[in-house]
């Protein structure tokens, strides 16, 4: 028995050892496959010790580190070179994972010996560090490192970012509107030019082609797309005259000429750019200037408490059949807490005046296709007789002002409106003093 049992125990033995020694070759074979990839792997990479010492490192390392004799890394004491913030160190024995771009200093490691280097200057050095565990007789994990240099591709994206900082100026600086339409996200940048120039505000309007074609002439506005669409999907440059309606109401003569300037690799158009210069030499120049002297864009803004109780709520409907003038008016009154509702005509005017009776001021434009202001009044007062209402008008002028209030009107508005006498007048009027 004792012997079947030496026996039986040695037979174990053996099958032991012997699947210890295939462990042992497959270990090793391993080992071997690990160092192969690890040495011909492109990525610098670097393995520490728990000390944060070099075990091992592959030849891109001794590469992108400019390392003259690769023997001095051996042992290389890492978390202490003097290159190293106390950040980075802190990172380490906490044994945290690390991934950050840092400028490494080349002159820093020469001048304290750190290791023998034949580069110069500075690197773009981007490092992902990770705790690992590593046999090396310790409790504690070692480190893998991984470097890149990112050098080349930040001197390229500062270049881009210069050139984009040049465009910028480039396409601010030009006189003429100029617009760049992103045809895949649906995005139109414009610059300051083109929204000063028509006497708007730019950010009253949504960064898209249709602020572009609103702005046009309704007149205008189909053929416009056309020819647009029909050239830009086309590749082709255009040259395209219409007529554009300025923020104080007169109408002028425009040309857009522009071109694709990128295409994606099936041809197809991506961004079109554009410029738009006005080309009417009887432009009323004299509304122009009065636009921008009368400063709406800036003017200074008066407490709400100046124009009576401010706890009231005020509804003002506007008349006008262009609406670009209707959102003007509309983000003036807003900022006085004054709600704004909109009518494009003067019939569509009197269906909102029958439906609602919380209208407390009415501001009608002088000239509408259908019912003008004056015979849109008439019909008004049918209606109620009391409500305020306001005429708007480019012709607006003292010797004017007798004639309106003849019709029936409780106050005349010019165009350009003048920020100040608009509020003077609405609060002055819904609070009943004429």
């Amino acid at each position: 028995i004792l012997r079947r049992r030496i026996r039986e125990k040695t037979e174990n033995l053996n099958i032991s050892m012997n699947e210890l020694s295939k462990s042992q070759v497959q270990l090793r074979e391993s080992e071997k496959r690990f160092r192969r990839i690890f040495n011909q792997s492109p990525s610098a990479l670097m393995i520490l010790n728990p000390s944060g010492r070099v075990l091992m490192f592959n030849e891109a390392v001794v590469d992108i580190f400019g390392v003259n004799n690769p023997d001095e890394l051996i042992n290389l004491d890492i978390i202490n070179s003097p290159v190293s913030t106390e950040w980075f160190k802190s990172r380490l024995k906490e044994y945290r994972n690390i991934n950050l771009e840092v400028k490494f200093n080349f002159e820093i490691i020469r001048q304290t010996g750190y290791y023998s280097t034949n580069k110069t200057g500075i690197m773009i050095l981007e490092l992902i560090i990770m705790p690992v565990e590593i046999h090396t007789g310790s409790p504690e994990p070692g480190y893998i490192c991984q470097f890149s240099d990112n050098t080349q591709e930040r001197l390229l994206l500062e270049e881009v970012k210069y050139n984009q900082r040049k465009l910028e100026m480039i396409f601010e600086a030009i006189k003429d509107g100029l617009w760049e339409w992103n045809i895949l996200t649906g995005k139109v940048r414009y610059n300051r030019k083109f929204f000063s120039f028509l006497g708007y505000k730019p950010e009253l309007y949504p960064d898209d082609i249709a602020t572009l074609i609103g702005f046009v002439h309704e007149s205008d506005r189909e053929s416009v797309k056309a020819e647009l669409s029909e050239k830009v999907l086309n590749g082709r440059s255009f040259s395209i005259e219409y007529r554009m309606v300025m923020g104080n109401g007169a109408v002028i003569h425009v040309r857009s000429r522009g071109e694709t300037i990128e295409w994606d690799d099936n041809l197809k158009p991506l961004r079109v750019i554009g410029i738009q210069t006005e080309i009417n030499p009887r432009r009323d120049i004299t509304n122009r200037i009065n636009y921008f002297k009368n400063d709406n864009l800036n003017t200074e803004i008066k407490p709400l408490n100046d124009y009576g109780d401010s706890s009231k709520c005020y509804t003002v409907l506007m008349v006008d059949d262009n609406y670009l003038i209707y959102l003007h008016v509309s983000e003036i009154l807003k900022r006085y807490k004054v709600e704004t509702l909109y009518a494009s005509s003067g019939i569509e005017a009197i269906e909102i005046i029958e439906k609602r009776n919380d209208i407390s001021l009415i501001i009608l434009d002088h000239h509408m296709p259908g019912l003008d202001g004056v015979s849109a009044l008439k019909e008004i007062r049918k209606i109620n007789k009391n409500i305020p209402v306001v005429i708007q008008t480019g012709e607006c002028q003292d010797s004017l002002n007798d004639y309106f209030e003849r019709d029936g009107f409780d106050g005349v508005l010019g165009k350009p409106v003048d920020e100040n006498l608009l509020i003077e007048t609405v609060f002055t009027l819904v609070n009943g003093d004429k």
